[in-house]
């Protein structure tokens, strides 16, 4: 079974054949470090049963797209001058390992959780949640009670 490659660009997310992911770098695209069999790629999940599971399944869906958002703003923040970047060195987080390799965005992901609850001043919490979030900046706020 073939395997496709899958790709981000500005929080969007596409599957790409092989044969076509140079083409897709040229135009500002980045490949996810994993990649799925078509088979897998093209599989519709059942929806959840109960309300639990249908709270779970908002959760799990708002988190996949911060994290798309989120790998998004990492290659933004290549560009030392951007936002991103700004906002990444504010949360003492690096994109990069030793190596200058971009780091997986799950790692990424919880680092910068763990610097957003360091932040005390919810409007500042906001604002680099926007800035490295987007629109899933909601969802990652409201992970933070803010307790006076």
């Amino acid at each position: 079974m073939e395997k496709w490659i899958k790709m981000f660009k500005d929080g969007e997310e596409k599957l790409v054949h092989p044969g076509n992911v140079r083409n897709h770098q040229r135009f500002g695209w980045f490949i996810a470090e994993e990649s799925q069999p078509v088979a897998e790629a093209i599989t519709v999940e059942e929806p959840a049963a109960g309300a639990e599971n249908a709270s779970a399944a908002v959760d799990d869906q708002a988190q996949a797209k911060a994290l798309t958002q989120l790998s998004g703003s990492m290659l933004k923040a290549i560009k030392p001058s951007s936002a991103q970047a700004k906002a990444f060195a504010i949360l003492e987080v690096s994109i990069v390992d030793e190596f200058g390799k971009p780091r997986e965005v799950e790692t990424v992901a919880v680092e910068t959780m763990e610097g957003l609850s360091k932040i005390a001043d919810l409007p500042e919490l906001g604002r680099l949640a926007v800035t490295l979030f987007g629109k899933s900046a909601g969802f990652i706020v409201s992970k933070f009670e803010k307790v006076d």
